[in-house]
């Protein structure tokens, strides 16, 4: 790599010599007058001034570009090797989640159980509930479930809206506000 950027760097220098001594050289310019080989000589030396002036730009961006590229290589395996480390803790993590979702799905049933033990206008269902199950009552039944395949757990609750939505639902909440019994003047 180096060879070719010396090389270049060699070329340009002899074109820039060989154009400027063609140039100075006696009898090198020609047939005509004195004057317009003298112009032609000065619009040669700008132009072959512009021509090394080019090559060493373009050499020097191609250096940079090259360092550059080198660096984004560089980033880019740090990031290769960043996402897999990531990848491998996603791994896990999804194993865990998935022998903790198993376990939640043995547990959930239990869990809702528990939470809405005494609780008179709850039920648990062990099918999901539709709206005849809970048509003309003020009850909220539902049924919970946890789907091991893909880790998720589903909990699905009927209510009747004319009456657990709300004239049940407004006697319920009174009874509560004045400290009564929850189910008076209710059907549990």
């Amino acid at each position: 790599m180096r060879w070719r950027r010396e090389s270049r760097l060699a070329l340009g220098l002899a074109l820039g010599v060989a154009l400027l001594l063609g140039i100075f050289l006696p009898g090198a310019e020609g047939a005509g007058p004195r004057k317009k080989g003298a112009q032609q000589r000065a619009r040669i030396v700008a132009q072959s001034h512009r021509a090394l002036l080019s090559l060493y730009a373009l050499d020097s961006r191609l250096l940079q570009t090259r360092s550059e590229l080198a660096g984004l290589r560089s980033r880019a395996d740090g990031l290769r090797l960043e996402r897999d480390r990531v990848q491998q803790e996603v791994d896990v993590i999804a194993g865990n989640v998935k022998t903790s979702q198993r376990l939640l799905g043995e547990r959930l049933r239990a869990l809702y159980e528990e939470a809405y033990a005494g609780e008179p206008f709850v039920e648990l269902a062990d099918r999901p509930p539709g709206m005849r199950d809970v048509r003309d009552t003020n009850v909220a039944r539902i049924h919970v479930r946890a789907d091991e395949r893909t880790g998720k757990a589903f909990a699905f609750c009927v209510i009747d809206n004319l009456w657990k939505g709300a004239s049940s639902q407004a006697v319920q909440n009174l009874n509560l506000m004045l400290g009564l019994p929850e189910t008076l003047g209710l059907d549990a």
